[in-house]
């Protein structure tokens, strides 16, 4: 069934809501008639990282919420307190932590500052063309 104007959800509030579908990467909870809002893997448990969230919730589950923000019509939400995470859910400590080591980069360098750029001063064996060069030895 289809709610042509279903009503609003308001940032900060809090909601009783219901588990109506589960994805790899978060659960999302019909929070009113018609306003489905998406609780985010990364927020289930404020310190523990969840790699299998169908061991965490199920469709039906009652979770309190809160909404976070609201941005084209898409609603994010979080736990108001943290889920219970079963042990083959888990997968070691959450991305939220403070003590990370810098990310690296896809060339596995973790900074792009770090590479040395030797070749400014050396000669090479290409040859430097141009194509005004040439254009002028035609004329």
């Amino acid at each position: 069934m289809l709610i042509i104007d279903p009503p609003e959800a308001e940032v900060g509030a809090q909601y009783d809501g219901e588990v109506v579908s589960v994805a790899t990467y978060g659960a999302f909870i019909n929070i009113l008639p018609g306003r489905d809002g998406l609780l985010h893997v990364s927020k289930f448990h404020s310190s523990k990282r969840v790699n299998n969230t169908e061991a965490v919730v199920s469709v039906g589950d009652k979770i309190k919420v809160n909404v976070d923000s609201i941005e084209n019509g898409k609603v994010s939400l979080s736990p108001v307190e943290d889920l219970e995470i079963p042990e083959e859910a888990e997968g070691g400590e959450s991305n939220n932590s403070r003590d990370r080591k810098p990310s690296r980069s896809r060339n596995g360098n973790r900074n792009r500052s770090d590479k040395k750029s030797d070749n400014r001063g050396k000669s090479s064996n290409r040859k430097r063309v141009s194509f005004e060069d040439d254009f002028e030895k035609g004329l």
